[in-house]
């Protein structure tokens, strides 16, 4: 059995981890884009709940 290299396995670990800071920095600005919507426009767009459903999905990956 061939064993892995350490160095290797940390490269890959570090991709990952980059990996998942740009998909939560891109949920991040996504929830803000919300946000901001709501803040802007409260009572003639849209709703607390709908709001927080925005914000879910945001979360998710959805787009708004």
């Amino acid at each position: 059995m061939a064993m892995r290299d350490p160095y290797l396995d940390a490269l890959e670990q570090l991709d990952q981890m980059r990996d998942r800071a740009f998909e939560a920095e891109a949920a991040i600005q996504r929830v803000r884009e919300v946000l901001e919507r709501y803040r802007t426009s409260p009572y003639s767009e849209m709703s607390q709940t709908d709001a927080l459903g925005a914000v879910g999905r945001a979360l998710d990956g959805g787009a708004e």
